[in-house]
């Protein structure tokens, strides 16, 4: 429990300095927002480049702009992951689609073979029974 009292005041201590030393706290900013801020920091709110004022909510642009970026870069990266994912996925049922053809078209080229054997014999059968038939024998 102390340690959480502490660090409150702690906060509300280094609120207090930013506040006294900057005139404006990084409280009040994430109060007031990116936009608010930079208008303000662009209409000279905040005095002009070389100010501690101006240094401190330009720095605190600039943090920021980098939290956003890195949390987009988490995004794109999330992302990416799920598109590999989804690729190998697709690669996986390819790879398998491809085997199954493969054994569809070995099967294809036996039921051929069978086929022309089948009608090999049929004509010799015929044929037998033709010269059977030309020569009076049932």
């Amino acid at each position: 429990m102390d340690s959480e009292r502490t660090t409150e005041e702690e906060r509300e201590m280094q609120i207090g300095f930013d506040r006294g030393t900057y005139g404006v706290s990084r409280a009040d900013l994430d109060e007031i927002g990116e936009r608010a801020a930079r208008d303000n920091l662009n209409t000279g709110k905040y005095g002009h480049p070389g100010l501690a004022p101006f240094a401190f909510v330009s720095a605190w642009l600039a943090d920021a702009e980098f939290a956003r970026s890195q949390a987009d870069a988490a995004k794109r990266d999330a992302r990416e992951a799920e598109t590999l994912s989804i690729a190998k996925s697709a690669s996986f049922a390819a790879t398998a689609a491809a085997a199954a053809a493969s054994d569809a078209n070995t099967i294809a080229r036996s039921n051929r073979l069978i086929a022309i054997a089948a009608a090999i014999i049929a004509a010799i059968a015929a044929a037998i029974a033709a010269y059977a038939a030309t020569k009076g024998v049932k």
